[in-house]
């Protein structure tokens, strides 16, 4: 088998992250730390990854997103792929993105609401989450005014370069709403899918209180509602608008599940696994192989613990990763005419950091 550019790229960073996470664990020394996360009734539990861990996921994650994106807009189409570019390309993103959410629910979940004023933290949370793309996407305007307008139409789209720094360059009327839209951040559909999950979360929180019922419960029935609606709404050319609230709630079950009754966690996700079924097969698959990381980062996690000093600082800014990688380093890469995945995903970092310190200093969080 001949190895072009992209098989090697991805080969070095897929290495790479699995050099870094096995270089990263250090043996637990419980006599030395609180193992009650990890423990129940002299019983291992058989799902649970701590902090540290689930940084470090994150950290990983975020470049797998942008791997998959490389193959998805920036390589050409070509009916001759190699297969290491196709399955790497193909699963990273979507793999990612299910860790992702599982992660959204599973530390929403984790927490206790009982007595707290759930509309100052929803509101919270909202800040928390929008405020970074906020940040991230008027800097993208200021980057996008400092670069030049000179790639035809066929050459930004061949390197993946946003049309709103054409629109930027050419503003009027006509277009002023587009430019608009694009700085505040309108149309992140992966955003929008959080925003909408947290504040059902939340509503569930807010309603179980009043009416003194299991939250799961409420929980279940909003995000079938939410999901039955996304369905009919979106429908398949955008299907990742229902493709996850089976994964945040398989969060939010796992999190649960010392709490709640067996089986009410197990009729629920019963019926939450059959949303998957319209995704199709890639898709079935991509979640069995994001399932089984977790499963396996699950157990090591109770023998070991995250140490890794880049993963722990990936994971830390692994929003701001995944906010900025498309919006402002993909156009900034295109400039030097380099097609490079190894490029993009390691200047990247410094860009995402410097985001993170500036949202920051704006935002004071």
């Amino acid at each position: 088998m001949i190895l072009i550019s992209s098989d090697i790229e991805y080969l070095i960073i897929t290495i790479s992250l699995v050099f870094l996470f096995l270089t990263g664990i250090k043996r637990r020394q419980y006599a030395n730390c609180d193992i009650s996360d990890f423990v129940r009734g002299g019983v291992i539990r058989w799902l649970s990854i701590d902090y540290d861990f689930s940084q470090s996921i994150k950290g990983i994650a975020c470049v797998l997103i942008l791997m998959g994106h490389y193959r998805t807009y920036v390589l050409p189409p070509s009916d001759d792929e190699t297969l290491i570019t196709k399955i790497v390309g193909m699963s990273s993103a979507n793999v990612a993105l299910f860790l992702f959410m599982f992660f959204s629910g599973y530390g929403m979940s984790l927490r206790e609401y009982e007595g707290h004023d759930i509309k100052q933290e929803w509101f919270a949370r909202v800040k928390k989450i929008y405020l970074p793309l906020l940040v991230t996407c008027v800097l993208m305007l200021v980057v996008y005014a400092f670069l030049p307008d000179t790639m035809s139409i066929s050459e930004a789209k061949s390197f993946h370069v946003s049309r709103v720094l054409h629109e930027l360059h050419n503003i009027g009327s006509s277009n002023f709403s587009k430019v608009l839209l694009a700085g505040i951040g309108w149309g992140d559909w992966y955003v929008t899918c959080i925003l909408m999950f947290y504040t059902i979360f939340y509503i569930s929180v807010f309603v179980c209180n009043k009416i003194n019922v299991n939250q799961t419960i409420i929980l279940s029935i909003l995000m079938l509602v939410y999901f039955v609606w996304a369905y009919n709404y979106y429908g398949a050319p955008a299907a990742h608008y229902y493709r996850y609230p089976w994964v945040f709630m398989l969060g939010h079950i796992v999190a649960r599940w010392n709490k709640n009754p067996k089986e009410l966690s197990i009729i629920v996700m019963s019926i939450f696994m059959l949303t998957e079924i319209p995704c199709g097969l890639y898709y079935h698959v991509f979640s069995i192989m994001a399932l089984s990381i977790l499963l396996l980062v699950a157990f090591i996690n109770t023998m070991y613990e995250m140490k890794s000093t880049y993963l722990l600082f990936m994971g830390s800014i692994s929003y701001f990763y995944y906010l900025c990688h498309e919006r402002i380093v993909c156009s900034i890469i295109a400039y030097t005419g380099v097609k490079s995945l190894l490029l993009w995903a390691l200047i990247t970092i410094p860009i995402a950091y410097l985001i993170s310190i500036i949202h920051k200093r704006i935002t004071n969080v």
